[in-house]
C-alpha cells in the first residue's frame, strides 16, 4: 500500500511537471514571436544565423510543449487508473473546452481580446508590424494557456488538490 502510495506521488509529480513544461513551450513561442523583428533573412549571416536559430527554437518549443502535454495526460490517466477512480468518458481536447475554472476563464478572455488586438493591427495598422507581432504573440500564448487551463491534465491536478483542501475550485468531469 505504502509503495503504491509512493508511486502516485512520483507520478503527481511528474504530471505538475509536465504541465509545467508545457507553460515553458508556451513562453518560449511566444518570445520567439516578439523575436522576429530583430532577425533578418536577407540581411546579414549573422542576422539570418538569428532567424534559423530563432525558427528552431520555436518549432522545438511547440514540439516539446505536444510531448509534455501527451506525457501528462498518461500520467494523469495512470494515476487515475490507480485510484479506481472513473476515467474521463469526454474526448474533447481542451482547445475546444471554455472556462472549466477561474484560470481558464482569465485565459479565455484575454484570447478573445488578443484575436480583436490582432484584427485591428491587421486592418488598421498594417505598416506598423510591432503592434501586429505583438498582439500574434499574445494571441498565441494565450491560445497555449487556453488548452493548458482548460485541458484534462490542468483539470485533474486542480481537482485533486482542491480535493485535499476541502474545496473545489475547478469542475471535473464525470
Amino acid at each position: 500500500m505504502m509503495e503504491r502510495l509512493k508511486r502516485n506521488g512520483t507520478m503527481y509529480r511528474r504530471c505538475k511537471l509536465c504541465v509545467t513544461g508545457m507553460f515553458a513551450g508556451a513562453v518560449a513561442e511566444a518570445i520567439c514571436i516578439l523575436c522576429i523583428p530583430l532577425t533578418g533573412i536577407g540581411q546579414s549571416v549573422l542576422q539570418r544565423a538569428g532567424a534559423y536559430a530563432l525558427a528552431a527554437v520555436f518549432w522545438l518549443g511547440l514540439a516539446a510543449e505536444l510531448s509534455f502535454a501527451r506525457a501528462a495526460a498518461v500520467l494523469c490517466r495512470r494515476i487515475r487508473m490507480q485510484r479506481n477512480e472513473p476515467l474521463s468518458q469526454s474526448r474533447v481536447p481542451g482547445v475546444f473546452r471554455f472556462c472549466k475554472c477561474p484560470e481558464g476563464v482569465v485565459a479565455d478572455v484575454l484570447l478573445g481580446a488578443s484575436a480583436v488586438g490582432v484584427i485591428l493591427f491587421t486592418r488598421l495598422q498594417p505598416n506598423v508590424p510591432w503592434g501586429l507581432i505583438v498582439s500574434l504573440a499574445c494571441a498565441i500564448f494565450f491560445l497555449h494557456l487556453h488548452a493548458i487551463f482548460n485541458g484534462g491534465s490542468y483539470q485533474f491536478l486542480r481537482f485533486t488538490e482542491s480535493k485535499q483542501r476541502g474545496s473545489s475550485i475547478c469542475i471535473q468531469e464525470k
